[in-house]
C-alpha cells in the first residue's frame, strides 16, 4: 500500500475493516496479471465478447483513472487539500 494509502487509512475511522478489501483487490490483481501473462498476445479476442485483450486493458486503465478521480474529489472534500501532492 502506498504511503498515501496508509496515511489515508490512519485518518478514516474503521479502516481496519477495509483491509479485507485491499487483500481482495490484490488477489484480483494477481489473477488479472496471470491472465495477461498467459495470453498469446494483446490482440487475443475474448471468448465472451468481440474485444481484444488490448482493448480490455485500455478500458480498465480508463475506468481506474475515472474512479480514482472520484476518490481524489472525496479526499479533497475530507481534508481540504487540493492538487496532485497534498502537503499533509
Amino acid at each position: 500500500m502506498s504511503d498515501f494509502g496508509i496515511d489515508l487509512c490512519a485518518r478514516v475511522q474503521g479502516c481496519a475493516k477495509k483491509s479485507g478489501t485491499v487483500l481482495r483487490m490484490r488477489a484480483r490483481t494477481r489473477r488479472c496479471d496471470a491472465v495477461i501473462a498467459a495470453a498469446p498476445s494483446l490482440d487475443a479476442v475474448s471468448v465472451t465478447r468481440e474485444v481484444s485483450l488490448r482493448w480490455i486493458i485500455c478500458h480498465m486503465i480508463e475506468e481506474t483513472g475515472r474512479h480514482l478521480g472520484h476518490i481524489d474529489l472525496l479526499r479533497e472534500q475530507a481534508d481540504g487539500e487540493v492538487g496532485e501532492e497534498p502537503e499533509s
